[in-house]
């Protein structure tokens, strides 16, 4: 039981902070001008990957992970989250450098009605009564937002859908986070991978 409790206290502060995390991005995208959109998404993908690498090793993991390049589905799901993680990622950072943070924050707000949707209805999965209430008024938040916003939202419907269907298909693949992340940014190298070393 104590155990369980532990747990959930972490869960919770990963959940918190990550959250923290990303609300603060928004300020800190805008101090790596001149670089723009996908120079600052290839830094991710590098940067990320040397990480991912490291920890794999020393985890001794490192070996599995890459075994999963012999399997076509799995690859073919990861390329297809590959790419909406980049179109997530490319349109978050150019929304929050080209003054549009409140549609991208919007955005997030949608992103669990999208989740949940596909959950019930692509996963058939069951919800409480007082779950249905609960995103009863999400939506009608989410509206009035959207209705306030004066027009169509692209920002924000791009950033939900990409994310919302990114969780969808890393749920299908049922890999490790780790291990999907680095094949993730392993593929994404491919095509803008070397722009770091270009002269911007």
């Amino acid at each position: 039981m104590v155990r369980v409790r532990s747990e959930y206290s972490l869960g919770l502060l990963f959940g918190v902070g990550a959250y923290v995390f990303w609300g603060l991005f928004p300020l800190y995208w805008p101090l790596l001008k001149p670089a723009n959109p996908l120079e600052i998404v290839s830094h991710r993908a590098v940067w990320t990957l040397v990480f991912c690498v490291i920890v794999l090793a020393l985890l001794r993991q490192l070996k599995s992970t890459l075994a999963i390049l012999k399997h076509p589905k799995k690859m073919a799901g990861l390329f297809a989250t590959t790419v909406l993680i980049s179109i997530n990622w490319l349109t978050y950072i150019w929304a929050t450098n080209n003054g549009h943070v409140v549609e991208a924050a919007l955005g997030y707000y949608i992103n669990p009605l999208i989740i949940i949707a596909f959950g019930v209805l692509l996963l058939r999965e069951k919800m409480r009564p007082l779950q249905w209430v609960a995103v009863g008024i999400a939506a009608i938040g989410v509206t009035i937002l959207t209705i306030d916003y004066g027009r169509l939202p692209w920002v924000a419907i791009s950033l939900a859908l990409s994310w919302g269907t990114y969780g969808l298909l890393k749920k299908k693949l049922d890999l490790g986070a780790l291990e999907g992340l680095t094949i993730e940014t392993l593929i994404s190298l491919l095509p803008y991978g070397f722009l770091p070393l270009l002269p911007w």
